[in-house]
């Protein structure tokens, strides 16, 4: 084995013949020596440690009155860029396109991403900024600190030097502590920089942090050369770090390089190949001076493989032994879900297996077939917990294969749900339903579908009818409007419509005031001023399309009280309606985005022919803008803001959901402590087959809205982990089918 001493046949013969003394004197020598050759390697480098230098550790702590002004300057700096709107919009495209890089490299690559430790708080202070550790490096990154060697004529003005980047880095960069692991000057010295060694995260090339090491040179290698102190160090400290964490300087290994906007498109980086060794412009775009340095690199990889070469022992072959199969090992990152069939078929290339088998108490596998590069195993559950990280091992001619998976098995999700169930009932006695009824009046066809697309929708402007007497419009173009079904057409900029009990009082400009009992507006975009509705960006949500009517109707109160008063109702084509549904919005990842979109039209469709509950029988129309009634509209001003929202609709324009080829209803929305409920047992509805208890694993500490169907936040966290919109929703309701009309 590597790295290891290996003793052969003959020592061991000799060691037996030994008396007990004359063994354990031997084996302490033998342990000694061993020991001292492994010292002498790995701290044989002589790393001057930040407890052995001037570092001023106080810069970690957030007691530490310097970050205050910090705090105060970059307060101000966002301020400023607020004033000028373009500067600030690039800098939001910004830190947007950051936060896509970050969410490509977090889910395609995981392992290389993952945190090992957080600490907040050293010696019962907290720290200005956490420290995170990665411990599996793979990764070195070699830079310089661009100054001109030239100036500095001793350790102490290099001393200064050091002083003054690590204040820069530390206080002007927002760093507190220096970006690079190690620094290596001149007159051979290495120094430990980074506060705890190289496990740390932070400042490295950006994108490739966690798993890199940054070793930085003092100089300007554009001008100068490295000093040969400065080299040999450099080749010791990389011999020294490749031999710690098992890295092979010639061997390639991908790196994430990122892309400049804005002719990038997302994920605005790119992964490439370079060796485990390389520059700092490799992989980031910078116009550090390099050239005499960047030109040895090759020539310092092979110097690292030769050092690494001389530490490694001589093994030695005294007899000849039995020939065991070797054992390959194969990971799967990705999840199988194992239904209550059974099967399951993953590829795999070999040609001919021999059996399979599972070391487990929790399952079993009661057949193995190789068909297509494809093995289809057939399992068998026993217990409780099958699911999760599990082993299967696969006997082929050549080989012994040991395959690690991710497994989830629906009779796992179906025990837990029903022992939480269990639990929820003794615990809480929740009032379920005690009456069966049917929850759809109206079957819709596809094609009926295809044809309520197409038509318009009447919207209750719920907040606009029940707490507004007045109302100030405003157009802006030219005006139709129709009063008593007397049409009107005029240039007219601003109209008043005042509510009595009985009468609408209309004002335009400086006409005499019109009485009537129904108005009629038709402009291109219907502005109610006085409507004073904002989005959590404070952009106007009080501006509409197509059609308002203002008449006397049926509303039902949030109160369950029905009256017929003056309402505003807002008309307009059924797939208008759909751009100004604001249930989601552009923060959310786009497979939710896209599984909302169906939801929704569904949702629409299906109240287009069954009415509502919270809608009178004798109204005239079929939505309400309010979500805690129907669905959240807020129109002209979302379809502008919403980008993905919209693009989510285009994207699914021609899908819809269909249950036995029928449009269902899909309610949406809840939050539910680990499992929601059935339509069955919560309303007792006998038509909704589809709509089944869940488990849902983002906890709530009780049940909100409907107690029922698609979860908010686990979609969410569903969609960021890269599951796709079909699969959420067939997740949530059982037996649909998503298909193209």
């Amino acid at each position: 084995m590597n790295n290891k001493f290996i003793i052969t046949d003959n020592f061991i013969k000799f060691i037996k013949s030994l008396n007990k003394m004359e063994k354990i004197h031997y084996i302490i020598y033998f342990l000694s020596l061993s020991f001292f050759y492994l010292l002498s390697f790995s701290f044989g480098i002589n790393i001057i440690s930040r407890s052995q230098r001037w570092a001023d550790e106080s810069l970690r702590y957030a007691s530490n009155p310097t970050y205050k002004k910090l705090l105060e300057e970059q307060k101000k700096y966002i301020e400023n860029l607020k004033k000028h709107r373009n500067l600030y919009k690039k800098y939001l495209k910004k830190q947007q396109i950051e936060k896509t890089r970050n969410q490509y490299l977090t889910n395609f690559w995981t392992k290389e991403f993952k945190i090992d430790k957080i600490i907040y708080k050293i010696n019962w202070e907290k720290l200005w900024w956490p420290l995170q550790y990665h411990y599996k490096k793979t990764k070195i990154v070699i830079h310089h600190t661009t100054n001109n060697l030239t100036k500095y004529k001793s350790p102490n003005d290099v001393k200064k030097l050091l002083r003054a980047i690590y204040r820069r880095h530390a206080l002007k960069r927002w760093w507190w502590d220096i970006g690079y692991n190690y620094v290596i000057w001149p007159f051979w010295n290495i120094y430990e920089w980074r506060a705890w060694w190289e496990g740390i995260i932070w400042a490295h090339a950006k994108r490739n942090n966690p798993a890199s090491i940054w070793i930085a040179l003092i100089g300007n290698f554009n001008i100068q050369k490295p000093t040969k102190k400065q080299i040999d160090a450099l080749i010791d400290l990389l011999t020294y770090l490749c031999k710690k964490y098992n890295i092979n300087p010639l061997q390639d290994i991908t790196w994430h390089k990122p892309i400049i906007w804005p002719n990038a498109k997302p994920p605005y980086i790119k992964d490439i190949r370079l060796p485990t060794i390389v520059w700092h412009k490799d992989v980031w775009h910078t116009q550090c001076p390099w050239k005499n340095l960047y030109q040895l690199l090759p020539w310092i990889r092979q110097q690292v493989w030769k050092n690494l070469n001389k530490t490694k022992l001589t093994s030695y072959k005294t007899h000849k032994t039995k020939k065991i199969k070797p054992t390959k090992k194969i990971n799967f990152s990705n999840t199988y879900f194992i239904n209550k069939k059974s099967y399951l078929i993953i590829p795999f290339k070999t040609e001919k297996i021999i059996k399979c088998w599972a070391k487990s108490p929790h399952f079993t596998i009661l057949s193995c077939k190789y068909e297509n590069w494809h093995l289809k195993l057939n399992f068998k559950w026993k217990k409780f917990l099958a699911s999760w990280k599990k082993y299967i091992y696969v006997e082929t001619p050549k080989y012994n294969y040991k395959i690690k998976l991710k497994l989830i098995f629906q009779k796992d999700l179906d025990y837990l749900l029903q022992k939480l169930k269990k639990k929820y009932i003794e615990k809480y006695h929740p009032q379920l339903a005690k009456y069966k009824t049917k929850k759809t009046t109206y079957k819709i066809t596809i094609d009926e579908a295809k044809k309520l697309l197409n038509w318009n929708i009447s919207v209750l402007l719920y907040q606009l009818s029940v707490n507004y007497n007045y109302y100030n419009i405003i157009c802006n173009s030219s005006c139709k409007w129709t009063i008593d079904n007397v049409i009107k057409v005029e240039n007219i900029k601003n109209i008043k419509i005042y509510k009595n009990l009985n009468k609408l009082t209309i004002k335009i400009n400086n006409w005499k005031p019109i009485t009537a009992s129904r108005i009629k507006l038709h402009w291109d975009l219907i502005i109610f001023k006085n409507y004073p509705r904002k989005s959590f960006a404070w952009i106007p949500w009080n501006s509409f399309k197509n059609e308002i009517i203002i008449k006397k109707d049926f509303i039902k109160l949030l109160n369950w009280q029905i009256k017929k008063q003056f309402v505003v109702i807002n008309k307009l084509p059924v797939k208008d309606y759909l751009k100004g549904i604001a249930e989601v919005n552009d923060q959310m990842p786009q497979e939710k985005n896209k599984a909302m979109a169906l939801i929704i039209k569904n949702y629409t469709i299906f109240y287009l022919k069954n009415r509502h509950p919270n809608i009178p029988d004798w109204s005239s129309y079929q939505a309400i803008d309010d979500a805690r009634i129907f669905q959240k509209y807020v129109w002209a001003w979302f379809e502008k803001t919403s980008r993905l929202w919209q693009k989510a609709l285009k994207e699914t324009e021609n899908e819809i959901i269909v249950y036995n080829w029928y449009i269902p209803i899909l309610p949406y929305f809840n939050c539910s402590p680990w499992f929601t409920w059935s339509a069955k047992e919560k309303f007792w509805w006998t038509d909704t087959p589809w709509l089944q208890s869940k488990l849902d694993f983002y906890k709530c500490n009780t049940f909100h809205w409907h107690w029922v169907w698609l979860s908010w936040k686990w979609a969410e966290m569903l969609a960021r982990k890269g599951i796709n919109y079909k699969k959420i929703l067939k997740w949530y309701y059982d037996g649909i089918k998503i298909i193209k009309f």
